[in-house]
C-alpha cells in the first residue's frame, strides 16, 4: 500500500510539472520559475506543434524575466504575442527572440493608445530555421551582451508596436545578463500565444490533460491493489 501511494505521488507531481495538450498542439506550462539565462531556460516539450506558453512573473519582482527554448522550422511563419493577457490594463509585457546562441533576432514593446503588451508579428522574423529562446519580460527589461545593449530603446523605438531588430550597440554578441527598472507589479500570469512553433524537445510523449491523467492514475492505483488482495 506505501508502494502504491510513493507511486501515486510521483506520478502527480510529474502531471503538475508538465505540459498540457490540446487539438491544436502543445500548451507549454512553465515548470518553476524559467530563468532568465539560456542555461536555465524552460526547454518546451512535446510532439507536436507549441501553440501557447503559460506562466507567471513573481510578486515585486525586478528581475522579472521569463525565458523558454523553442523550435521555429519556419521563422516567416513565426508570431508571438501577449495580446491575450489577462488583466492588461496591470500589466505591460515585452518580448524578446534570441537565437540558440542567444544573439538578438527580434523585439516588441506594447504600442501607445492600444495594448499594453506586445506582438512579434508574422513575417518580422528573418533568420534560419533552428533552435531560439523566446522571452517574456516586465516594462523596460533590457537585454545586454558584453558590448551593451542588444536592442534599441522600446520605450521610444516601439512605441507604436513596431518589431525592432539587434541594432542597439551589443547587437552582435550573445546575451549576457538583463538590465531592469525596480517593479512594484504584483504576481502576473501571462499567455504567450504562438504560430509556426514547436516544442524544443519533440522527442518527449504529452502526459495525459490534468483531469483524464488522473483519472487514469487513480484507475490504474486501484486496479493493483486490487490485483495484490486476490493474490
Amino acid at each position: 500500500m506505501k508502494r502504491i501511494g510513493t507511486w501515486i505521488s510521483g506520478m502527480l507531481v510529474a502531471l503538475i510539472l508538465t505540459h498540457g495538450s490540446a487539438a491544436g498542439g502543445v500548451i507549454w506550462n512553465e515548470v518553476g520559475d524559467a530563468g532568465d539565462a539560456l542555461v536555465t531556460a524552460n526547454t518546451t516539450m512535446g510532439g507536436s506543434s507549441l501553440m501557447a506558453i503559460i506562466g507567471t512573473l513573481p510578486d515585486n519582482d525586478p528581475n522579472g524575466v521569463d525565458l523558454f527554448k523553442l523550435s521555429i522550422p519556419d521563422p516567416s511563419q513565426f508570431s508571438a504575442t501577449t495580446d491575450n493577457f489577462p488583466n492588461t490594463e496591470l500589466f505591460d509585457s515585452w518580448l524578446y527572440l534570441f537565437d540558440e546562441d542567444g544573439r538578438g533576432i527580434a523585439a516588441s514593446a506594447s504600442s501607445v493608445g492600444g495594448s499594453f503588451n506586445a506582438t512579434i508579428a508574422m513575417g518580422t522574423v528573418a533568420a534560419p530555421a533552428g533552435t531560439f529562446y523566446l522571452a517574456v519580460t516586465r516594462l523596460d527589461a533590457v537585454p545586454e551582451s558584453a558590448a551593451g545593449a542588444i536592442f534599441p530603446d522600446l520605450v521610444f523605438g516601439s512605441i507604436d508596436g513596431e518589431v525592432l531588430g539587434p541594432t542597439g550597440p551589443g547587437g552582435a554578441d550573445p546575451l549576457s545578463s538583463w538590465s531592469f527598472l525596480p517593479s512594484f507589479e504584483p504576481a502576473e500570469a501571462y499567455r504567450i500565444d504562438l504560430t509556426g512553433a514547436e516544442p524544443a524537445d519533440n522527442t518527449t510523449a504529452v502526459i495525459p490533460e490534468p483531469a483524464s491523467g488522473i483519472i487514469w492514475i487513480v484507475a490504474t492505483a486501484i486496479a493493483g491493489r486490487r490485483f495484490r488482495r486476490r493474490r
